[in-house]
């Protein structure tokens, strides 16, 4: 799963993405991130769930807009992905 707290930030803000997996990472395991709208919000490339673990988190980086967005942010890890929409507000 993904889940963003908080799920709403202001223009030019930062929010906390967690990714959790199903079950502890035996080995470290790779996520590929991304956000469908880029010019709202940015998130890294890839996180990395280390081992024994089963959650990681990252940040989302809100981008400067004058009227409120938002972006769904996905994760992708074995052909499974899961999505959360950040909301960005506006000044």
């Amino acid at each position: 799963s993904v889940t963003l707290n908080p799920s709403t930030i202001a223009s030019g803000g930062t929010a906390t993405g967690t990714v959790k997996l199903n079950e502890v990472a035996a080995a470290g395991v790779k996520v590929t991130l991304a956000s469908s709208n880029t010019a709202v919000a940015t998130v890294p490339a890839t996180v990395t769930v280390p081992a024994n673990a089963q959650t990681v988190n990252f940040t989302i980086q809100a981008k400067t807009v004058t009227s409120n967005q938002s972006a769904t942010i996905s994760a992708t890890y074995s052909s499974v992905t899961k999505n959360a929409t950040v909301h960005v507000t506006g000044p």
